[in-house]
């Protein structure tokens, strides 16, 4: 049995956990955030990664952004006995961070960057597409200097629904037209091919103001909603934000 991190990426919709073993997720679970009995249903699948992975963690690494879940989470993976780590800015003891206050950064954003770095080196970007669109930058000089904040594609659509009078969002699939011929496809073309076109607009504007062609990476389950990928991404990587998750909690371990 090869020696793995548990990381937990508790999101404002989908919590996963992932056995992270070399750096490479393999075997993932999930549960819906927000769902009742979170505890003992978040228990049962810690105990079938640790059956998959024929023993125990050597540590755990959370990264939580629903402050309610947080004690749910400590009581499902207690039973591990492993060391606890919730990854944070002070976690991350090799990277200089610019956001202020560092406090506010949310851990799965700095998981993101922390992984991408290690992906691509310096500088680079990691954009992450699920309930925000989050875009995180390491300059060159590798310090975190922040990055953009934006509604995800369920947000946006939830958002047009609450502002208007009459456009009501059903949360459908991908577009398969710019031109939607009814409300609900046409709500469906604005937000399939307008998030492709803000990325990479953001994307434009970081990679001026670095003075560099700095290679991004995308993550994060809105991605789903895309026909297309943003023409400024390098590379699509699902795993990203549990890769550094598992990056950070390692490190802390190793202090």
């Amino acid at each position: 049995m090869s020696a793995w991190i548990l990381a937990v990426d508790a999101g404002n919709t989908v919590t996963r956990l992932a056995a992270v073993a070399d750096g490479e997720v393999v075997a993932l679970a999930r549960w819906p955030t927000g769902a009742e009995g979170a505890s003992s249903g978040l228990g049962r699948l810690v105990d079938r990664l640790v059956v998959r992975q024929g023993g125990m963690p050597e540590a755990v690494g959370i990264a939580c952004v629903v402050p309610g879940l947080a004690k749910a989470i400590e009581g499902a993976v207690a039973r591990t006995e492993a060391r606890l780590v919730h990854v944070g800015p002070r976690t991350s003891v090799d990277l200089a961070i610019a956001y202020r206050p560092p406090e506010d950064l949310g851990p799965d954003r700095l998981a993101n960057a922390v992984a991408a770095r290690q992906r691509f080196g310096v500088p680079c970007i990691a954009v992450d597409l699920g309930t925000a669109l989050s875009v995180e930058v390491l300059d060159g000089a590798g310090a975190l200097r922040g990055g953009a904040l934006f509604p995800g594609l369920e947000a946006a659509g939830r958002a047009l629904s609450d502002a208007t009078a009459q456009v009501i969002y059903s949360g459908s699939g991908p577009a398969k037209s710019a031109l939607g011929d009814a409300t609900d496809s046409a709500i469906a073309a604005g937000l399939s091919y307008g998030f492709p076109g803000a990325i990479d607009a953001i994307l434009e504007r970081v990679r001026s103001e670095l003075g560099s062609q700095a290679p991004a990476v995308l993550t994060g389950g809105g991605v789903r909603g895309l026909p297309v990928l943003p023409g400024g991404i390098q590379v699509w990587d699902p795993h990203l934000t549990l890769r550094g998750i598992a990056l950070l909690t390692a490190s802390a371990v190793e202090d």
